[in-house]
């Protein structure tokens, strides 16, 4: 079945919970950590992918944390899943690496799984952020 990894998990989480204490406070790693029972050391990476990918800003110190770079409004749960996920399909002979498949002219699934996946791909770029 179609499943989210658990870096995708993590950000979308950590995006929500920083969009809902959005009053000018910052929140820390730990912070989000605690508030949503997630590992501390893979949302800290999560959360220092999307300062590099100018989703979020991070702000040092003790008063420290972080807080979005954009309009949540602007962020698509498409775009955070292609931070973390370069190689989406939902089949394997739809996915961006692999190779040509052989049986591409005579398979019977390919075009309605294209669609399928255009499909989820769109709900996906039409989801935000804000959203969630």
């Amino acid at each position: 079945m179609l499943k989210l990894s658990k870096k995708i998990e993590y950000s979308l989480i950590a995006l929500k919970s920083i969009k809902d204490s959005m009053d000018g406070e910052l929140l820390s790693a730990k912070e989000i950590s605690e508030q949503n029972n997630l590992s501390y050391d893979l949302l800290a990476k999560v959360l220092q992918n999307l300062v590099r990918k100018k989703i979020l800003i991070s702000t040092q110190g003790t008063k420290g944390g972080y807080t979005f770079a954009k309009n949540p409004s602007e962020v698509s749960v498409f775009s955070i899943i292609s931070i973390f996920e370069n190689n989406i399909g939902i089949t394997n002979c739809l996915k961006n690496d692999e190779p040509f498949c052989y049986n591409s002219e005579n398979c019977c699934i390919k075009n309605p799984m294209t669609k399928v996946q255009n499909d989820i791909y769109r709900y996906f770029k039409s989801v935000t952020i804000n959203q969630l």
